[in-house]
């Protein structure tokens, strides 16, 4: 988070471009540092537009970076230009010359924060608009925020020696804070049983805060495996051992 501010407060008192590169697996805490990183933003008067990739609903190629220009209580663009920037979105030199245009005359206005998250599921249109984006606005107080699964991802975008580039790669909590924010929710210390459970996270906050929401639970109510956890695990996590109770060999657990 320091790193990131020194990157605000730079854009905003030297007109500084910089960009702030996240890493980091699944439910370790980018999308959270993201917004994090945005709220503090605000108070340093910048111009906020965030966005998100997405594996499945890929609606247009280039339309995270497009998407951009309206989100927010104050868009960049107007409906009437924003409607202009989408009809070339078939034209990927057009377009990025479109929206950098716009995002010039954004940033002559004030410091802007360009915030992307899950860049690993960005299509090729929108990352060939962003690497012109970053080139074309060097030297204007522009934050690129950029987070990604895979830090690879950032390769070609980090290599221009007048924007200040900070990597940030987000680590797994140790075992001492994972058991803190269980003590946090459960109002208690958690048992045995629960840090077995808990270890299984592997220093992951969003797979420990699974098991610990399961865990919170009234006895009556609960499964020998959170069900939030289950479902984390089905959806792309990965964890190499959960603990269950056999039903037929009392006292032992066996690994599914």
């Amino acid at each position: 988070m320091a790193r990131a501010l020194s990157a605000l407060r730079g854009a905003s008192q030297h007109g500084a471009s910089a960009a702030v590169l996240v890493s980091g697996p699944m439910g370790i805490g980018k999308t959270a540092l993201l917004a994090e990183i945005c709220h503090q933003a605000a108070p340093l008067r910048f111009q906020v537009a965030t966005s998100k990739c997405d594996q499945i609903g890929q609606v247009w190629p280039g339309a995270p970076v497009i998407a951009l220009l309206r989100t927010g209580p104050a868009p960049l663009a107007g409906a009437a230009e924003y409607e202009q920037i989408t009809r070339v979105i078939a034209e990927p030199l057009i377009l990025a010359d479109r929206i950098a245009s716009r995002l010039e005359q954004a940033a002559a206005a004030g410091p802007l924060l360009i915030a992307i998250d899950d860049l690993h599921w960005a299509d090729q249109v929108s990352l060939f608009t962003l690497r012109t984006l970053i080139s074309r606005l060097i030297g204007l107080p522009v934050v690129w925020l950029l987070t990604s699964r895979d830090s690879g991802v950032f390769s070609d975008l980090d290599g221009h020696e007048r924007v200040k580039t900070e990597h940030v790669a987000l680590a797994p909590l140790s075992g001492t804070d994972i058991v803190a924010l269980a003590m946090d929710r459960l109002g208690r210390v958690p048992d045995e049983r629960a840090r077995r459970f808990l270890d299984t996270a592997d220093g992951n906050p969003f797979l420990a805060g699974q098991i610990i929401d399961g865990l919170t639970r009234p006895a009556a109510d609960r499964e020998p495996v959170p069900a939030e956890l289950i479902t984390t695990v089905v959806s792309g996590a990965t964890l190499t051992a959960i603990p269950r109770p056999n039903t037929t060999n009392a006292g032992k657990n066996v690994v599914q």
